[in-house]
């Protein structure tokens, strides 16, 4: 294969009721040039048999196995192995835009960014209807500024975004120097990779288009089960503060 332009790094549980949707978005992505590192961890149902499936017909798929550490130690694991320029950390369970690693790759290497973040909606999977979510994206916080960081916009760039990975490209190479990492929570394991690279990233900048599409109403997702432990949100934070 060709150098690896994107690494798709995706965590894999229990997801085997949107996994073969969501694997066919990746694959049939309309940049050619990725891998797709999917880390099952420690899956019951039939995910590993479907990732197998699809792995046979598509070398790009690369399977990595865990016992059941969730998302965060996933991701890190993932990060690893990852061998693209830059790196995208993705849900198993959602759908993104055929053309989501083509156009993110090609306005980070314009300028060469840390970080490329970009724009999406949800997908209520009971009605099949999307809706618009402002918060995900706030262009009108960041002004004229292509490029930017927070040093240009200290006082609003933790509102110009949200803490979740799966709207944002980053350079594995600033990933690595900049030692990132995500938690070994149960949940929000990844608030501190998030704002942590936005404030040491020196160059940041953004895709205005709707390139993901974030489940909701589902009866598995993790949303629903964030009310096991709430102090496991703000456990996340301690890290950035310490």
């Amino acid at each position: 294969m060709s150098k690896v332009k994107v690494s798709v790094v995706m965590p894999v549980y229990n997801a085997e009721e949107y996994l073969n949707e969501t694997l066919e978005c990746l694959t049939h992505q309309t940049m050619k040039e990725i891998e797709i590192i999917c880390v099952d961890d420690g899956s019951k149902d039939s995910s590993l048999e479907i990732l197998k499936k699809h792995s046979e017909k598509d070398d790009r798929i690369k399977i990595l196995h865990q016992k059941n550490l969730y998302a965060g130690v996933a991701r890190n694991n993932g990060l690893k192995e990852a061998k693209g320029e830059y790196i995208i950390f993705l849900d198993s369970d959602d759908l993104f835009e055929l053309d989501l690693l083509e156009k993110t790759y090609k306005k980070g290497k314009e300028i060469n960014a840390d970080i490329v973040l970009f724009n999406a909606d949800h997908y209520n999977t009971r009605t099949k209807e999307y809706m618009m979510v402002k918060h995900l994206l706030r262009t009108d916080l960041i002004g004229d500024n292509e490029v930017f960081s927070r040093q240009t916009i200290p006082d609003f760039l933790f509102q110009v975004t949200t803490p979740c990975p799966w709207t944002k490209l980053y350079r594995k190479e600033f990933v690595i120097k900049k030692n990132l990492h995500y938690q070994n929570l149960k949940y929000s394991n990844d608030v501190f990779f998030v704002l942590a690279s936005l404030a040491v990233a020196e160059k940041i900048t953004y895709v205005d288009d709707i390139l993901v599409h974030y489940r909701v109403n589902q009866t598995k997702n993790l949303q629903s089960l964030k009310k096991d432990d709430p102090t496991l949100f703000f456990k996340a934070y301690e890290e950035i503060y310490d």
